[in-house]
């Protein structure tokens, strides 16, 4: 499993890149270490329990489609940031 978080030169934008096994569990899982949050913290940003995240990246349940959109335009922000800063 693989997901990288990369800036294209050209564009500036950062995109997200996946390989075909990555699973929503992985995404979420992924942001949330790449953000450095607990589980806690990490559902305060979306309104959710703890608990709820970890069902989340056990992959018995998974995010609603809004929800799961935000995780995705946080990654991709945090992805430009992070390459800006060259980490």
């Amino acid at each position: 499993m693989s997901i990288n978080i990369v800036t294209p030169a050209l564009t500036g934008y950062a995109a997200v890149s996946y390989d075909a096994d990555v699973t929503i569990a992985d995404e979420v899982r992924a942001l949330r270490k790449l953000l450095g949050e607990n589980t806690a913290t990490f559902g305060a940003r979306f309104l959710k329990s703890g608990r709820t995240i970890e069902t989340w990246e056990q992959g018995t349940r998974a995010p609603d489609p809004f929800v799961l959109a935000a995780i995705r335009a946080l990654a991709a922000k945090t992805g430009k940031k992070k390459a800006r800063l060259g980490r």
